[in-house]
């Protein structure tokens, strides 16, 4: 018996034009993440991200740090539309989606002279600092196919990662972030001098009493 069945031919959705992404990123009212100054004694001089709810610091050491930077010092540089492009490439890093950055954020990091592997290593995975009850999207969103047909929640939720970033964290302008011509880079340079100083008294003092009381 001859198949009459008929198969509908498969047609892969199209990708957005930029401007229907920057449509969707404005929906979201996106606060600047807040700049801290570096507290001497207080704050350790490695860790940029401050919790605002808990009050402290967070200790680890992972490329969301690298994120902090170029929040602060490189990001600016550069034109909003870049910085579009940045933060919503962030949450494709942080989520496993390579499809989307390539085909539609690379034209635009090109634009302005730069590019997608020029931010972060290539195998850095955690590029966002934590957040509870964070949409992330699924395995089934990891195909260029889904993507395309997934554009809006992946700009939508994008949008929002970033606005619960900018209302749960700070960053601190540890040393590293500062302008080393600043009076605050020389305040934290002096310190750190004295401490030096300091440390090499005492362990001078100590090997003196130790050579004492061999002697």
């Amino acid at each position: 018996m001859r198949n009459t069945t008929r198969y509908m031919p498969y047609h892969e959705p199209s990708w957005p034009k930029w401007k229907e992404v920057v449509s969707v990123w404005n929906e979201t009212i996106i606060p600047e993440i807040e700049v801290l100054p570096f507290i001497i004694g207080k704050h350790y001089d490695r860790c940029p991200w401050w919790h605002k709810m808990e009050k402290q610091q967070d200790v680890g050491q992972y490329p969301y740090n690298y994120t902090a930077s170029h929040i602060v010092s490189q990001l600016p540089k550069h034109d909003p539309e870049l910085q579009m492009a940045y933060k919503i490439y962030a949450y494709c890093r942080e989520n496993h989606l390579d499809s989307f950055p390539s085909t539609v954020l690379h034209p635009i990091f090109v634009k302005h002279g730069s590019a997608l592997y020029d931010w972060w290593s290539g195998n850095a995975r955690y590029v966002l600092p934590y957040l509870e009850n964070r949409d992330r999207l699924g395995s089934d969103k990891e195909y260029a196919h889904s993507q395309a047909k997934e554009w809006k929640k992946i700009v939508s939720n994008a949008a929002l990662s970033w606005k619960q970033i900018s209302e749960t964290w700070a960053i601190i302008r540890i040393p590293e972030l500062m302008d080393q011509k600043s009076k605050e880079y020389s305040e934290y340079i002096d310190y750190c001098n004295r401490k030096y100083e300091q440390h090499e008294r005492e362990e001078y003092k100590r090997l003196k009493m130790k050579f004492e009381a061999i002697n």
